[in-house]
């Protein structure tokens, strides 16, 4: 038996107290109290102009510029903090590194891609559009039949893709 407490672990989103499960979308991801605590102090204590020679800037610049980027590498076990990119969605980043890979696509290079969001599926969609690429979809698999947010992606699904 696991000695992990899904209760102690559930009490840790205060949004799960209403009873519901908000897992519609990744702009709608519920975030833990500390998270909340944390983006509260961010905006209440210092919510101004990056950059600045001003001690609250000088602050800010900081705590975003240095700090965020280095606790993500540790989180994200990156090599450096350099290889951390922040913007407003993950949309949004996708589709800026599908802006800066264009240059190197040529027509019939070929992308494997997920449907399950369109964060996922857009930025490559419109790529492959732009350049000729070929866009090939590594579809998910119902795992309940009575619950399509119940997916998985199998690899023997996958390898076909690559021939």
């Amino acid at each position: 038996m696991s000695d992990f407490d899904i209760a102690k672990a559930r009490a840790n989103f205060p949004a799960l107290k209403s009873g519901y499960i908000f897992g519609d979308n990744a702009g709608g991801s519920q975030v833990t109290q500390s998270v909340v605590d944390r983006i509260s102090d961010y905006l209440l204590n210092t919510n101004v102009q990056l950059g600045a020679d001003y001690s609250v800037s000088v602050e800010s610049t900081r705590r975003s510029m240095n700090e965020a980027p280095t606790e993500a590498a540790k989180l994200f076990n990156a090599k450096s903090p350099s290889e951390i990119v922040f913007a407003q969605s993950s949309t949004l980043n996708l589709d800026n590194l599908s802006r800066g890979l264009e240059s190197d696509i040529k027509p019939g290079d070929e992308f494997i891609i997920t449907t399950e969001h369109e964060a996922n599926a857009g930025p490559w969609k419109k790529l492959a559009a732009r350049t000729g690429a070929v866009l090939k979809v590594w579809e998910a698999t119902p795992t309940v039949a009575d619950n399509p947010y119940s997916l998985s992606l199998k690899i023997e699904e996958l390898l076909p893709l690559f021939q």
